[in-house]
């Protein structure tokens, strides 16, 4: 099982979760689908990416290095 396919059955189970225990139990839980659902669609996007190969390969996971790329600048000012 690859990564594409293990973060696409980690986002099923997880709105699956969410959803019985919603629907069961607790209402309120359903407040974090807005943390949980752009994440998910940060991943749909980045497995169809088809112009960073890191991305898609990565979904998710592959963003850091973009945002760590912005940051070195400013990091390598102060401490190096």
């Amino acid at each position: 099982m690859n990564v594409r396919q293990s973060f696409i059955a980690i986002s099923v189970i997880i709105l699956a979760a969410i959803g019985v225990v919603a629907y069961f139990w607790w209402q309120p839980i359903l407040w974090s689908l807005i943390l949980i659902v752009p994440i998910i669609l940060l991943g749909i996007s980045d497995i169809f990416s088809k112009k960073h190969t890191l991305k898609s390969n990565f979904p998710v996971v592959g963003n850091f290095r973009y945002i760590l790329e912005k940051l070195r600048p400013g990091i390598m000012q102060y401490f190096v």
